[in-house]
């Protein structure tokens, strides 16, 4: 027996299954462009700056130098006589060896001993394929250590390598979709937006498209295999959000009009300046229709939590993956400035929670205004060294019921950060916000008070 919410809360459609990257593409480069919002973007709020505290998950912690830790020398030399025990009892390459490889693995990475850790990993990442096989789920938690003691170690290109490694083991995103090779892919695509805020790396442009495209056929692939749960097809959804967002900040407008004198110089390009320029083109259609991409990767998600097996682990869960879908899409209709119909998508949510009882969401979601993406996409906060303070700034502004700022008054906490609250009243002024919620209706929010880090 299936469970059918069909119910439209809001005024948009849900539309059907999912097309190809291709099919779309094309479709696309031929539809008119509907809005020229591209011109006018607001902030790429948590880019530069981001309310105190505040993180998403999209993001790993930065680069940290080693630090000292608890474990004495005496710690060290025990995990190693246990290695060399299991070693001498059980050989080389045993079962049991993979947790003591571990230990001292995280021993070593702890105080900066980067390579001696690698070493270790690379150990037990042998031990555990050749006891469990090549494509065993026991892996996952060693190749994490691995790639989080690459990422410690300051190399990005070997952690770059380390992840198409990674993506390469498991499966490069295609089918049988265990869910260990979900989860690899889910991870790859998340680095993938990490790479492209870090600025990382020679060919950007490449890395985006063929960022975007792989989602795109990971979220077609969700469509018809019942391995990928709507957790799983949530994290697909809003990756794809993520990364149109990131594409709107990296892809400059196109030009409209390319004349002679450009018509030549294509005629002249060598093959690989026509593939970046064909890169180019890609990426300038997708943005130009990057509202509309983004509206309907949504309203697909919403689509495939309209028919639910009953008594399904999902079934108890289905109003909160719409409600997170639906406030997702009214924070995207908000961002890119249409007030209106992201107001229509705020009361729907509002009214959904409130339906089911679910009064804690419609607290976390609307009882304050809330800074714009609220998803990471911009967001990668810059490691302040040598014990350098945080330049912190401290606020009060009015929020008006469409979620702009108003009225700022705006100070550093310290007077050697004076002279950049300028620039930081810039930003927030050009932030736009979801706006605080009562009774189901958005209203004002004055003398908004908030504290705020800037990132170098």
């Amino acid at each position: 027996m299936l469970i059918n919410y069909t119910r439209t809360v809001t005024g948009a459609g849900v539309v059907g299954l999912l097309p190809r990257f291709a099919l779309c593409f094309l479709i696309l480069s031929l539809l008119p462009v509907s809005r020229s919002f591209c011109a006018d973007l607001p902030e790429f709020y948590g880019e530069k700056f981001a309310r105190m505290g505040q993180g998403w998950a999209d993001v790993r912690p930065p680069k940290v130098d080693p630090v000292a830790v608890s474990e004495s020398e005496n710690h060290n030399l025990s995990l190693q006589l246990q290695l060399d025990e299991f070693e001498s009892k059980a050989g080389p390459y045993a079962d049991g060896l993979a947790e003591p490889l571990l230990g001292l693995g995280r021993y070593y990475s702890q105080r900066g001993k980067y390579e001696k850790a690698l070493q270790l990993y690379r150990r037990a990442l042998h031990v555990v394929r050749l006891n469990d096989g090549l494509y065993s789920k026991r892996q996952a938690p060693v190749v994490r250590e691995l790639l989080d003691t690459v990422r410690r170690s300051g190399d990005l290109q070997a952690l770059d390598d380390r992840y198409d490694y990674f993506f390469r083991l498991y499966g490069r995103g295609q089918p049988p979709y265990t869910d260990i090779r979900v989860r690899a892919a889910l991870e790859y695509l998340r680095w993938q937006r990490e790479a492209l805020r870090l600025d990382f790396g020679k060919g950007e442009s490449r890395r985006l498209l063929d960022l975007y495209a792989l989602n795109e056929e990971m979220l077609d692939a969700a469509v018809s295999s019942v391995s990928f749960t709507l957790e799983d097809r949530w994290q697909l959804s809003l990756g794809q959000i993520r990364n149109l967002y990131l594409l709107l900040s990296k892809v400059n407008p196109p030009n409209e009009i390319r004349g002679l004198k450009g018509n030549l110089a294509m005629q002249s390009m060598s093959g690989q300046d026509m593939e970046l320029d064909s890169t180019q083109r890609q990426l300038e259609t997708l943005r130009k229709n990057a509202f509309r991409v983004g509206r309907t990767v949504l309203d697909h998600y919403l689509a495939s939590t309209q028919v639910v097996e009953e008594g399904s682990e999902q079934a108890g869960h289905v109003i909160e993956f719409r409600a997170r879908a639906m406030l997702e899409l009214a924070d995207w209709h908000q961002w890119n400035g249409n007030y209106a119909s992201a107001a229509e998508y705020y009361s729907g949510v509002v009214e959904m929670l409130i339906a089911d009882n679910r009064v804690e969401l419609v607290q976390q979601w609307f009882s304050a205004p809330v800074e714009l993406p609220d998803n990471g996409a911009f967001w990668q906060p810059s490691l302040n060294r040598d014990g350098a303070q945080q330049i912190i700034m401290s606020a009060n502004y009015d929020v008006s019921a469409r979620g702009r700022v108003r009225n700022i008054n705006a100070q550093a906490q310290r007077e050697d950060d004076a002279k950049k609250v300028y620039r930081f009243k810039r930003k927030l002024a050009a932030t736009r916000f979801r706006p605080r919620f009562e009774n189901g209706q958005a209203v004002a929010t004055p003398t908004f008070s908030r504290e705020y880090v800037l990132y170098n």
